[in-house]
């Protein structure tokens, strides 16, 4: 059996499309055979589910998982379990106890009832409070500089994102991604890209009615209005300080963004 275990520094991934890198064990019996690292960087989906078909995964282990990729999951053989969160290494052993078998086995966002999980071994991963604790905040800039990039002005327009994952109020990581419809903006086309790369928050200037309607069913949390520098708005953002949401037109950066769809 071979599984594929998501990383995010030490950590399980919270979301599989968020992982620039795996652990992949594997085992005959109770015998560990080998174990490695499997670069993913910023593979795309397809990209991904080759590597896992590559690598003869059977199971793969992560916080997140989107429901629509599933099917493509059950196609190359591989069993995808989420919901889980906390050290590689207890997942791990966890995992090959037995201990997880009946744990969540789904989409994202998708739950067992609390009484079902309260069954579960507490001592390994306390899988409820860390999906809380944990989030990936995702941030519209301009330019490159990581989490020291300046939030654009509008979602629809900007040249990339920086994802950060937070734990418990803590940037603990991040990384940047280019927004592949900057030179060819259409309505729809770029929240559907964000969607995919899993994020729980998006941050930007300004936005339009249509993607935040996209987002906000999507299960990601909208706020505007951010300004400065990518970090600036994430502890804005952690602070209470930015919440909510204003179409173009209606916030600060109406004279910039105020004719966009998107």
């Amino acid at each position: 059996m071979r599984v594929a275990l998501p990383l995010f520094g030490e950590d399980i991934s919270p979301r599989f499309c968020f992982a620039r890198e795996m652990i992949v064990i594997e085992r005959h019996g109770q015998q560990e055979v080998s174990r490695r690292r499997v670069q993913l960087d910023d593979a795309s989906w397809p990209e991904r589910f080759s590597v896992l078909e590559e690598h003869r995964i059977d199971v793969l282990l992560c916080g997140g998982f989107p429901r629509r990729y599933l099917p493509y999951a059950s196609r190359a053989g591989v069993r995808v379990i989420v919901g889980l969160a906390g050290r590689v290494e207890q997942v791990a052993e966890a995992f090959f106890a037995g201990r997880i078998e009946d744990w969540i086995v789904g989409p994202c966002h998708g739950q067992r009832e609390q009484e079902d999980m309260d069954h579960n071994d507490t001592d390994v991963v306390a899988r409820k409070e860390n999906m809380i604790e944990k989030q990936v905040v995702m941030v519209a800039v301009d330019g490159q500089g990581g989490l020291d990039a300046m939030v654009s002005a509008h979602f629809g327009h900007c040249a990339g994102f920086v994802l950060a994952e937070v734990e418990r109020g803590v940037i603990r990581a991040s990384r940047e991604v280019q927004n592949p419809h900057a030179q060819n903006h259409q309505p729809g086309m770029l929240p559907r890209f964000v969607q995919e790369l899993g994020a729980n928050v998006l941050l930007a200037g300004g936005m339009g009615q249509k993607a935040q309607t996209m987002l906000t069913r999507s299960g990601i949390e909208v706020a505007t209005g951010a300004t400065g520098r990518a970090r600036h708005a994430i502890e804005a953002f952690l602070r209470g300080d930015l919440r909510g949401f204003a179409p173009c037109g209606e916030h600060d950066h109406r004279a910039s963004c105020g004719h966009h769809k998107d």
